[in-house]
């Protein structure tokens, strides 16, 4: 895990707040880590954990847990670009971890060599925590439905209906 957590996180810091291309190929800049940036500061600097705020109003633009996770982050850490990105980055490590125990060496090697993987896994987006949720939600449903459930749960309170992707 510490291997993963290091391959994403190295340099995280150093490069700036929505810069360069989220995917180069169609020229998609990362604007949205701007915005989620912006509301994370300002939850955990106001402590208002439950309303969203972006220009002093109510920004219900994404779930709750789209921001919480970086709010928690940005008032434990302080306010860095290593704070904001840093659970996107464990997420990133998070699914390369369970991609190495369920599909082993090769299925690891080709995500982690990904560059749109590797791109979203240093960005304070909503996708690969959303991924995580997802990925735990189809291993937890052969196991155990609260399990499932819960894992179905933080992907919807995350990225809104595309967390309900496995649902039949």
């Amino acid at each position: 895990r510490v291997l993963f957590r290091s391959y994403l996180g190295w340099g995280v810091w150093s490069v700036p707040l929505a810069s360069g291309y989220t995917d180069p190929i169609q020229k998609v800049h990362p604007q949205d880590e701007a915005l989620y940036s912006s509301i994370s500061i300002g939850m955990a600097e106001r402590g208002e954990w439950l309303t969203p705020r972006f220009l002093g109003r109510p920004a219900f633009v994404k779930p709750i847990l789209a921001f919480l996770p970086t709010a928690l982050s940005v008032r434990i850490f302080g306010d860095s670009l290593w704070s904001l990105r840093l659970f996107s980055v464990l997420s990133g490590a998070g699914v390369l971890t369970l991609f190495f125990r369920t599909h082993g060496w090769s299925a690891f090697l080709l995500l982690a060599a990904n560059p749109l993987f590797f791109t979203l896994s240093r960005r304070n987006m909503s996708d690969l925590s959303v991924l995580l949720a997802l990925f735990c939600t189809l291993l937890a449903w052969q196991k155990s439905a609260v399990r499932a459930g819960a894992a179905l749960a933080w992907g919807v309170l995350t990225k809104s209906v595309a967390g309900a992707v496995p649902v039949k």
